[in-house]
């Protein structure tokens, strides 16, 4: 089973190889009614006899219903050599289309009215039929395509009814006592078989052919030394990088493990060799002995699972925290199924003489299947209630993990039973399908599982424990591996690799769009074009923050500005340029584009408001980045400035994100707009009787000796007016630095507040009195 699905999925990938290459440039010049095929070479127009003829035949076999496996996939390998082919006749006359379509825009439109010159008219028609005759092998070689395309899929359903009709074949159940007599008969056929055939061979005196003895002897010592000191050495092997560091006993634990899985392996298959190599064996059991490697890798397979992720050591990597116990449990178990599956793969090479009895053999694997089916169920149930012993207080992540695991478990508990089922009803082929692509899934997941945490591990080694704890990288790659393990699992469960082929051939296909055709290669330009693009632009901001700008006589802000232009523009012109390389043919989509921003701009009004303020806030420049400002009641400093709302850092170190919209619409005050000079308002106010010109001297000195205070102009002190309490004077100077205004007016309080004193000047409070209009209540009268 094991070597079927391998070998089918070697062919997938043979296959996906084989249209990728198919996929050549095309001569622009082409003769109308003939296409190019791959390497440039010219092939058959889609009208002619060849075509029409396997067209025909492929129509009459379907109809039919008539026709072996082996013949339909015969003449589906040819259909789908054919539109290979026709695909690559779509792209036929590019150049030459294009040049004579040019040419048509420049002569322009047909006039509306009036009549256009003769001249200009017959040239017009000349070239419009040119690019109809240019046009005309694209349009039949897509056509045939199609055709093509449409056969296959039709080949491909009734080759999977006919998989289907063979899965569901009834045979008698294990109630049936014919049954178990043709299956002990089958059984001591074989063995007599087999027994007959070696006696014979050694009676004969069978001798090797001459020169094979050395060979035979090495292969077959060389298999069992491997076989004999292989575990011993990979216990040995997995021992000692267990002792090593943290991350490098993890890799190089799991590389020295797949000794469990390769040395035994390699063994087996050289002793075999060896053995069929000296020609002692005959021809009936040396097709019985090539299968022997298989059952090894099944028996190992499982051994190297169960001792990589179910040791029963504490520090072995598992996937859930299981105690040891159960960790022993499972392993037993799974090195069991294993042992099954070994046998499994011996009597099905053993029921394979000769002409077997099909409800016989059938009978004769049930049993080790229904075993392996038992197995299965019960590991599985471990795992469901090791997935549901999770803690409340648990990571996300964890539980997301058990979650994940006990679906699996119950997925698998429900396949064992649906298997089983199955084949004690008589369904022998659909029953195994069953048990042995579920046991073959899980097999994958736990390699998938075992790859990932060796890349995890390849990634800590390379970035530090601190990047592999918060990095997304091991987790993308993860991902990837589960992508890549999707066909895998698909060939397991039945899937045939040219149906995978198909999907992959039409998935690079792409898809069509109007006039344009959007496939995986373009769309890969697009992202590497826009990504070099990106890169380019970045690199160019860096430049100019760092290098250039500062060595000319611009403000901070206006480098800000220009840096941020110069990024939008480079974005704009990379995703320009890479929509051109991609090969976009954006036209058709100018309409729906068109129908769709009527329903945009009304929803979208204010986002487009914001953008295009953002715009003038680069190019005009009324606020910067740095500059302190007053908007909206909000006052801080500008610290980002954005094509869509503006980032204010307030005194609070909060901040506050306005509309681009609002600076432009709205009043702003900009306190350090060109220079940072400004001016402090600092009120004083004296009791009513203080000498108001002593008051006015002493405020000046105050002002002046301040040193944040320029003297030209010289600051202004003024009295304002006659209050309820007191008389009130003003402090107005113009500050070398304004964003200390907060410092310098309680730094002169401070002094007004001293030099007050020692002048015996008061600062007076407000004063009410009190008339109470029934005084004699208070005293008690009455």
């Amino acid at each position: 089973m094991i070597r079927a699905r391998l070998a089918a999925l070697v062919a997938a990938l043979l296959l996906a190889l084989a249209g990728a290459v198919a996929a050549q440039d095309v001569p622009p010049d082409v003769p109308p009614g003939e296409v190019v095929g791959p390497a440039g070479q010219t092939a058959l127009a889609p009208e002619r006899a060849e075509w029409r003829q396997v067209v025909e035949r492929t129509t009459a076999i379907l109809e039919q219903g008539e026709g072996s496996s082996f013949g339909l996939e015969r003449l589906r390998a040819e259909l789908v050599s054919w539109r290979d082919q026709f695909l690559a006749g779509r792209d036929a006359n590019a150049g030459r289309i294009e040049t004579v379509a040019s040419q048509l825009d420049a002569l322009g439109a047909p006039p509306e009215e009036g009549e256009e010159p003769e001249r200009i008219a017959e040239r017009r028609a000349a070239l419009q039929g040119r690019l109809a005759d240019l046009r005309a092998p694209r349009l039949l070689a897509a056509e045939a395509a199609a055709e093509a395309s449409g056969l296959i899929s039709e080949i491909d359903a009734q080759l999977r009814r006919e998989a289907m009709g063979r899965l569901f074949d009834r045979l008698p159940t294990v109630l049936d006592l014919a049954a178990w007599g043709a299956a002990g008969a089958l059984v001591v056929s074989r063995v007599d078989t087999l027994a007959t055939e070696t006696a014979a061979r050694f009676a004969g005196g069978v001798t090797p052919p001459d020169g094979a003895v050395p060979g035979a002897l090495l292969l077959a010592v060389a298999g069992l030394v491997l076989l004999t000191f292989g575990l011993r050495l990979t216990r040995r092997a997995v021992g000692w990088s267990t002792a090593r560091t943290a991350w490098a006993g993890d890799v190089a634990r799991i590389v020295a493990s797949l000794g469990y899985l390769l040395l035994p392996t390699a063994g087996a298959s050289l002793l075999i060799g060896g053995i069929i190599v000296s020609r002692l064996p005959g021809p009936l059991l040396s097709e019985v002995l090539q299968d022997v490697p298989w059952a090894v890798l099944n028996y190992f397979a499982a051994l190297w699972v169960a001792d990589s992720l179910f040791a029963p050591e504490a520090d072995a990597p598992v996937p859930l925290d299981f105690k040891p116990e159960r960790r022993r449990r499972v392993r037993r178990r799974i090195v069991w199924i294993g042992l099954l599956s070994a046998i499994v793969v011996l009597l099905a090479s053993i029921g394979r003489i000769g002409e077997a009895d099909p409800a016989a053999a059938a009978l004769i694997l049930m049993w080790p299947r229904l075993a392996i089916a038992a197995l299965l169920f019960l590991v599985a149930r471990d795992f469901l209630d090791g997935a549901q012993s999770g803690g409340e207080e648990e990571l996300a992540e964890t539980a997301f993990r058990r979650a994940l695991l006990s679906l699996v478990a119950r997925v698998a508990m429900v396949a064992a039973v649906v298997g089983s089922l199955l084949l004690l009803v008589g369904y022998a082929a659909a029953g195994s399908a069953v048990i042995s692509d579920t046991t073959n899934t899980l097999l994958l997941l736990a390699i998938l599982i075992l790859i990932e945490k060796l890349v995890f591990d390849l990634y800590v080694a390379v970035a530090g424990p601190e990047a592999g704890q918060s990095s997304l990288i091991p987790v993308i790659l993860g991902g990837v591996l589960v992508i890549l393990a999707v066909p895998m699992i698909a060939i397991l469960w039945g899937v045939r690799p040219e149906e995978l082929a198909e999907l992959w051939s039409r998935f690079r296909a792409g898809f069509q769009i109007g006039e344009t055709r959007l496939s995986p290669t373009e769309f890969l330009t697009f992202v590497i074009v826009f990504a070099l693009g990106y890169g380019i632009t970045r690199l160019i901001q860096s430049s100019l923050r760092s290098v250039l700008l500062p060595r000319t006589r611009m403000d901070i802000g206006a480098r800000n500005a220009l840096v941020a232009g110069a990024g939008y523009l480079g974005i704009f012109a990379a995703a320009l340029l890479a929509v051109i390389s991609a090969g976009f043919d954006l036209s058709s989509l100018v309409v729906i584009f068109g129908a769709l921003s009527v329903g945009i701009g009304f929803g979208l009004q204010n986002i487009v408001s914001n953008f295009v303020s953002g715009i003038i806030l680069l190019i005009e420049r009324p606020i910067s980045e740095g500059d302190w400002i007053e908007v909206n009641g909000q006052m801080g400093y500008v610290r980002d400035i954005s094509v869509r709302s503006t980032r204010i850092e307030t005194f609070d170190r909060t901040d506050v994100i306005v509309p681009n919209a609002d600076l432009i619409s709205g009043q702003v005050t900009n306190w350090t707009r060109g220079n940072l000079v400004g001016r402090v308002i600092v009120p004083v106010g004296v009791a009513y009787g203080s000498d108001t010109e002593k008051v006015t001297a002493i405020l000046r000195e105050v002002a002046e000796a301040h040193p944040m205070v320029v003297l030209t102009p010289p600051p202004t002190i003024l009295f304002r007016t006659f209050g309820d309490s007191s008389l009130n004077f003003e402090i107005r100077a113009i500050l070398r630095d304004v964003n200390f205004v907060l410092n310098v007016q309680s730094e002169m309080n401070h002094e007004i507040a001293r030099r007050f004193a020692e002048a015996g000047i008061e600062v007076p409070f407000p004063q009410r009195d009190l008339w109470l209009r029934n005084p004699q209540t208070l005293r008690g009268e009455t």
